[in-house]
């Protein structure tokens, strides 16, 4: 059995270490439930002499009534999502968490990660929801705190915070643990370097560490099984970095197409604000104005360089403003010209 020798105390107060992935999961999605506003149109009514009284009707049609549809409609809508989009729609309401927690479900999950190619491959012995919560979920898997700097631990899946990693009461040193595999095929340095660590080995999981204890203690009896499980280490360490290796690739095609979107979007949004102001220019000199009375600087007008197209109502408001801003610009032309005669 593993002990712990006294660890260091760590800096701040950190959360019991996590018990496995698959009820770990479900508790925090019960815990952290978030509910889709649901809106109440109001009728209006009025009665001859009395003054104007709103009714509520009811709540509308949302997507929380999806659930309640017949299956086959439920898996066309929900075929066409990735697993990013099952895992949100998962977070939003408790009738989409409860119907995609459902082992009927798991076809979802398996047509959601069928819809993203380049996706690292299906981690064996991992539910289709933790797998999803692996990926996309934002929280820490020990502290189950949501932070901005977490990152995959690929050698033991989990997603860990910087803060959850420095800590001794979670990640313990070789010094700080105290075993003897048995039989005694192999020494306790030996056993730790085959199992799954953080920091390329320089911290374990006590949890982690018992489970393959457990493991190691069932299938070892004599030499030759204890070079079956020696191999079976290598080969999930094998895998193990396999995935790692598919996962960074992952990251950097979701870098690279993030990029493109934002340059996309860039272009999409000077297009139109270099058409807003075209619109705008051609109203101005439908007024009656000249070109030459029209300034580049008209460009820069916060009025004119949003990234929105304008419409007749937001002319109306904007008009006369623009109007005053270029008889202004006139006069101050004007101004400087006496000045340098």
């Amino acid at each position: 059995m593993v002990k712990r020798k006294s660890a260091p105390e760590p800096d701040s107060a950190i959360e019991p270490s996590p018990k496995r992935r698959s009820s770990r999961l479900k508790s925090a999605m019960t815990a952290n439930v978030r509910e889709f506003p649901v809106f109440r149109p109001l009728k209006v009514s009025t009665d001859s002499g009395s003054h104007l009284k709103a009714e509520p009707v009811g709540a509308l049609k949302s997507l929380q009534d999806l659930p309640e549809m017949p299956l086959d409609i439920i898996h066309e809508v929900l075929g066409y999502l990735d697993p990013q989009d099952l895992f949100n729609l998962l977070n939003s309401t408790r009738g989409f968490r409860s119907f995609l927690l459902k082992d009927s479900s798991a076809p979802l999950w398996t047509t959601a990660r069928a819809n993203v190619p380049e996706l690292p491959p299906f981690i064996k012995g991992m539910d289709e929801v933790s797998y999803a919560s692996l990926l996309f979920d934002k929280h820490c898997e020990v502290c189950q705190v949501q932070r901005p700097n977490q990152q995959i631990d690929c050698d033991i899946q989990m997603r860990i915070c910087s803060a959850c990693r420095g800590a001794g009461s979670t990640f313990l040193r070789e010094d700080y643990l105290e075993f003897q595999p048995q039989p005694p095929f192999i020494d306790k340095m030996e056993f730790l370097s085959l199992i799954p660590s953080i920091y390329y080995k320089s911290g374990w999981m006590p949890e982690i560490v018992q489970d393959y204890l457990a493991q190691y203690e069932e299938m070892v009896t004599d030499a030759d099984s204890f070079d079956a499980w020696k191999e079976k280490m290598k080969e999930e360490r094998g895998q193990r970095d396999d995935w790692s290796f598919k996962h960074r690739n992952w990251l950097a095609i979701c870098e690279e197409r993030r990029k493109r979107q934002m340059e996309l979007r860039r272009e999409e949004n000077d297009k139109i604000r270099s058409t807003r102001c075209t619109v705008i220019t051609g109203r101005l000199l439908a007024l009656g104005w000249k070109e030459d009375d029209i300034p580049p600087r008209l460009a820069e007008h916060p009025y004119v360089k949003k990234y929105q197209q304008l419409t007749d109502q937001e002319w109306m408001k904007i008009g006369p403003t623009l109007v005053e801003y270029l008889k202004t610009q006139i006069q101050e032309a004007e101004r400087s010209k006496r000045r340098r005669d």
